[in-house]
């Protein structure tokens, strides 16, 4: 058996990337095993989130929790216990630089709810009071147009100063020739312009030429235009998992009967038995939307 697997393993040709000087190594804080890195930058800092706080919510309250882990039970450790995981898996994070620690966290989150710095940045001020603390009113505006995508951003947001930085970032962009679509949706934004089709063959393809509108279209146009071409010009739909739900079910229900009903007819099918009805070759009557819908061929 042993020398089976050894010539498997020699079968195949094993490698790994070698380690580099100047590499960096991504990863969770709890997970991540670095040696000694130069530099550390610890990203969401938030307060709840790094340290993460422990939540009780769960299938035993924090006493049950204890009492079954005094009779041995091997359950996961108590909240107390959680958070002094975490507040470890912190301290390992920051004292893992032999250099530089950069600490950061955003101001808010996804939804654009508002965030707070954790008690590693609140602390960390608190002890060494002479770190330098930067934020995106203290930085130059400059240092965002180190890269194309962040210099863009301040392009569009100083498109109307007229100062040496807003005329330098037009001109840039400006010239590019993959930009021309960009520049000119933000110079009409910008110039509060109102979006029309520049061919009105494109609005009737989208919208056809006798357009008939309900109450609702015309309240959708009113409070957002964008949203009513959304939906009622480009029908865009929320993306939603494959898979057949209550309303899904429902929609195909409908649809059967309404083609059983229509094609075969209520008085013939009340007529059927229930053996001929079970015995009854139904055959497929077509498909609309791709769901496969059947019937009476007949």
């Amino acid at each position: 058996m042993r020398s089976y697997c050894a010539l498997v393993i020699l079968a195949n040709d094993i490698a790994s990337i070698p380690e580099g000087l100047d590499e960096v190594t991504v990863g969770a804080a709890d997970r991540i095993r670095t040696e000694e890195p130069k530099v550390v930058f610890l990203l969401g800092a938030t307060q709840g989130d790094f340290p993460l706080s422990p939540s009780a919510n769960c299938v035993f309250s924090n006493g049950e929790r204890r009492e079954l882990i005094a009779l041995g039970l091997p359950l996961n450790d108590t909240l107390e216990g959680i958070a002094v995981q975490e507040r470890f898996l912190a301290y390992a994070a920051m004292s893992a630089a032999s250099e530089r620690l950069y600490i950061s966290f955003p101001a808010a989150g996804i939804e654009g709810e508002p965030k707070h710095a954790s008690p590693i940045v609140t602390e960390s001020l608190a002890i060494l009071q002479d770190l330098p603390v930067y934020t995106p009113y203290s930085i130059p505006q400059t240092w965002m147009a180190n890269a194309e995508q962040p210099a863009f951003a301040l392009a569009a947001q100083n498109w109307n100063d007229n100062t040496p930085l807003s005329a330098t970032m037009r001109k840039l962009f400006t010239e590019r020739r993959e930009y021309e679509a960009r520049i000119a949706a933000l110079d009409r934004a910008a110039k509060k312009r109102v979006v029309t089709f520049a061919d009105e063959r494109k609005a009737q393809k989208l919208f056809g030429v006798n357009m008939n509108v309900s109450a609702t279209q015309i309240e959708t146009f009113y409070l957002c235009r964008f949203q009513y071409f959304c939906r009622y010009g480009l029908r865009a739909k929320e993306r939603r998992t494959a898979e057949m739900d209550a309303l899904e079910y429902g929609s195909l229900m409908h649809y059967l009967l309404e083609h059983l009903f229509r094609d075969t007819g209520a008085q013939k099918l009340h007529a059927m038995k229930q053996q001929e009805l079970e015995r009854r070759d139904w055959q497929p009557f077509g498909t609309v939307s791709g769901v496969p819908a059947w019937g009476d061929a007949e």
